[in-house]
């Protein structure tokens, strides 16, 4: 299965080459040079240390906060860990995406109480 996978793929990397393709990365699958400047613009140290502040406080939160109940609970632990609304909603699978977001927004305002 592997060889013919490679074989294919040889094939399909030949034809695209022919084709004038430029393929961004190496064979490695590594890319081959950098935008570092579109990484600089958008994460930089003070998005880092706010972002970093904010998920700090919000893993506090988890254990000092009086939950109305333990699905509410369970929402903000997969929040801390970084989880989307849509991740979220869809693993609990008993809320939609706009509740969960509504849940996040109001325990979060706490942290822009402390």
């Amino acid at each position: 299965m592997a060889r013919e996978f490679k074989v294919l793929q040889k094939y399909w990397y030949e034809l695209l080459r022919d084709t004038g393709f430029k393929d961004i990365e190496n064979t490695e699958g590594l890319l081959k040079e950098w935008d570092f400047n579109f990484f600089r613009m958008r994460f930089n140290a003070i998005q880092y240390e706010a972002t970093k502040s904010y998920y700090d406080q919000a893993r506090h939160l988890l254990h000092t906060f009086e939950f109305k109940n333990e699905m509410e609970k369970a929402i903000w632990e997969l929040h801390c860990e970084g989880l989307s609304e849509r991740k979220i909603s869809q693993h609990l699978k008993k809320f939609r995406k706009s509740w969960v977001h509504v849940i996040i927004a109001r325990i979060a305002s706490q942290i822009k109480k402390d």
